[in-house]
């Protein structure tokens, strides 16, 4: 678990302070530079215009055209300023009389100064000089690194005073605090005031106020404690004994329900080859499967059914379905009419609703199942096949074909106790296989993505030749197993595969 890691206040103090301070002298310092730089290119500036000014004045001031000899003096003397980048003095006819460049400074950011030399009002030349910023910017440079210093200095000394300062007058204090508190918390006696400081001291009375509170609360505490700890041991003995009893109680169900289950004998008896696949999703369940000889050894009736929900809630649903299910049978055995499984599934309909008052719209109780019912007739070589959302798969002439059944549940409120499902009926030969299966296993969830294990899966595991039912029967389970990883369980399963 990610735990919060606690800042001491000094440190906090100490960074809000270096920080304001740091930022006060950088705008600061920003400040005066810009206001030395806009001085120093005033300056710059004047100093400019004053040269240009007295070199054209002075080259003027002799009777004739241009001095030559003077002008060549000043020209140099002026050519020696480090300032001056290019020099070039030209006569009346425009032609260069003296040019100069400064070796020492190559190209760089100039200002360009341009005059015309007059004598007695008559223009006798011009003067074009480019001056260079290089060593003014220099100068600039060398004043912000000296700000830039000054500010460094400063802010080192005004760490170092700040670490003194919360040092002395705040952490010890507060440490000698944090000292009082703990020996407070632990019991121990915190009279002693020495060396406190007194701006604490209020605060060292009321904690030790709140000590002698603390301590007459802790002891009322740990009686409450001794007595919650004996009523929870005893709850807790309660508990599991009410949960035992509880888990005998619905693993004797399981017994009770598996013992409803058909042996394979009568399977055994109708059927050269089959498999079962039952497993509850809980210790019980609301899947179940039965199979009951009829009037002669030549049919019988076999259900598989998927009642609402799981667990006790379900296996009670299947309690219900096996009752019903024996007065159904029963009453076929009475006559001699021939067995229609459609009406087997409305009377199953009929049945559910009114004994559970599901008829009734204010019915709290909202049950039924969905499944299918397969009526064999070995002499007749027939099947007849209804289902309630629940289709029956055969293999013929290696081809898989379906009876899909009605889409239309049996027995929950929202069923109308007239429907008429439908019957279909198919002829069979040896060596046929069926299968049918509640939904428990193609609603099974795994794989990468989570998603049901689905029909098409269920139908490849089915068309497979040449292997007997019980190789098909682990195909079936290890297919699913496969796919489900480790996945909980999501419904109750019944997978029921028979051979003709």
């Amino acid at each position: 678990m990610l735990t919060k890691k606690n800042k001491s206040l000094s440190s906090r103090l100490s960074i809000i302070l270096i920080i304001g301070v740091f930022t006060m002298s950088v705008i600061s310092t920003l400040i005066l530079y810009n206001i030395n730089r806009n001085a120093t290119l005033v300056e710059f500036e004047v100093s400019n215009n004053k040269t240009i000014n007295q070199l054209a004045k002075n080259i003027a001031l002799p009777l004739w055209d241009i001095h030559e000899v003077a002008m060549n003096s000043i020209g140099k003397n002026v050519s020696q300023d480090d300032s001056v980048l290019f020099l070039d003095i030209r006569n009346d006819d425009d032609i260069s009389v003296f040019t100069y460049k400064n070796p020492k400074i190559s190209e760089y950011e100039t200002s360009i100064k341009k005059l015309d030399i007059i004598h007695n009002g008559r223009k006798i030349g011009a003067i074009t000089i480019k001056f260079t910023e290089h060593y003014l910017n220099k100068k600039l440079n060398n004043m912000l690194y000296s700000n830039l210093l000054s500010l460094l200095l400063t802010l080192i000394t005004i760490i170092i005073l700040i670490f003194f300062i919360f040092k002395k007058l705040l952490r010890n204090p507060i440490n000698q605090l944090i000292e009082k508190s703990i020996a407070i918390g632990n019991g121990s006696d915190t009279n002693n005031q020495e060396n406190s400081y007194t701006e604490f001291l209020p605060v060292i009375n009321i904690l030790n106020k709140m000590n002698k509170k603390i301590i007459g609360q802790m002891s009322e505490l740990t009686k409450h404690k001794e007595s919650l700890e004996v009523t929870v041991q005893e709850r807790t003995m309660e508990l599991e004994s009410i949960n035992k009893r509880t888990i005998e109680s619905i693993e004797y169900a399981s017994i009770i329900q598996k013992a409803i289950i058909p042996s394979n004998d009568i399977f055994s008896k109708y059927f050269s080859d089959h498999f079962i696949v039952w497993q509850p999703k809980d210790i019980v369940g609301g899947d179940i499967y039965l199979c009951d000889e009829l009037r002669n050894d030549d049919e019988c009736l076999l259900f598989v059914i998927d009642c609402t929900g799981h667990g006790v809630s379900g296996a009670f649903v299947t309690m219900l379905i096996r009752s019903i299910e024996r007065q159904i049978v029963y009453m076929i055995k009475e006559n001699n009419d021939e067995v229609n499984t459609a009406e087997i599934l409305k009377i199953f309909n009929k049945e559910m609703k009114t004994t559970l008052r599901q008829d009734d719209e204010d019915s709290k109780s909202n049950v039924g199942f969905d499944g299918g019912i397969i009526y064999f007739n070995k002499e007749k070589n027939i099947i007849r096949y209804s289902g309630a959302y629940t289709p029956l798969y055969y293999i013929e002439n290696d081809e898989l074909k379906i009876l899909k059944g009605d889409r239309y549940s049996v027995g929950y409120k929202t069923c109308d106790i007239n429907y008429e499902y439908t019957q279909s009926e198919i002829s069979i030969h040896k060596g046929m296989r069926l299968f049918i299966s509640t939904d428990g296993y193609i609603d099974q969830l795994g794989g990468e993505k989570q998603f049901p294990y689905g029909k098409k899966k269920f139908k490849n595991s089915m068309i497979t030749s040449n292997i007997s039912f019980e190789e098909q029967k682990d195909i079936f389970i290890n297919n699913l197993k496969q796919y489900q990883g480790n996945e909980s369980r999501t419904d109750d399963l019944t997978l029921l595969g028979i051979c003709i």
